[in-house]
């Protein structure tokens, strides 16, 4: 079993294999245009499903580690590094797609598998993994309000660091004009959103 998505621009393969191109990229790599490169040392076992949820790539499958990293079954690779999904799953993840949500909330990513627990909890077949929380609500302490200025201008500027700060929040929820993407077009929908409480999506 193969499964193929799109990251940053490049083509992501995922599957059982241990070489790519005469590359040793193990059962996941890239393809930048030219050659096939590893996305760090890969998984330890095979993937199944990818997708891409919040500016990561999303990885699942029969595999406990993730570039040498304890990952059970699910990781996300944010572009440097491999790391997992809270405790993972305790069995095979299959499938992963990514829902959309309700207005004013962020998405959440969709696994389905062979798994009874996910996270640690009682979730037979399929879980989800999201943020419960309001657009604007960048700290997600469940308000927007003056201290969610700081994490929006950390989530603009640095990503990875608002990932790091913020580990149960989704960048998403800076998503303020809904375009797909956390950028500069969301400051003004921002300080609409802390002014008038106008936090949905048009």
């Amino acid at each position: 079993m193969a499964t193929l998505t799109v990251y940053n621009g490049e083509l992501i393969a995922g599957g059982g294999f241990t070489t790519a191109g005469g590359n040793p990229p193990s059962r996941i790599a890239r393809w930048n245009g030219a050659t096939w490169q590893p996305l760090d040392s890969g998984m330890n076992e095979s993937v199944y499903a990818l997708t891409v949820y919040n500016g990561e790539l999303i990885a699942g499958g029969d595999f406990t580690t993730a570039g040498g990293n304890p990952a059970s079954r699910i990781a996300r690779w944010n572009g440097a590094t491999w790391q997992p999904l809270a405790s993972g799953m305790n069995s095979y993840v299959e499938a992963l797609t990514v829902y959309p949500g309700a207005p004013g909330q962020a998405g959440e990513l969709i696994a389905g598998g062979g798994f009874t627990t996910a996270g640690g909890q009682v979730s037979a077949y399929w879980a989800r993994w999201g943020c419960p929380y309001r657009h604007g609500d960048l700290n997600c302490d469940g308000s927007v309000d003056f201290g969610d200025i700081n994490p929006f201008v950390l989530a603009l500027s640095n990503p990875s660091t608002y990932a790091q700060t913020y580990p149960d929040c989704d960048i998403l929820i800076g998503d303020m004009n809904c375009d797909g993407s956390a950028d500069f077009g969301d400051i003004n929908p921002f300080v609409a959103c802390l002014s008038y409480g106008d936090c949905g999506c048009p």
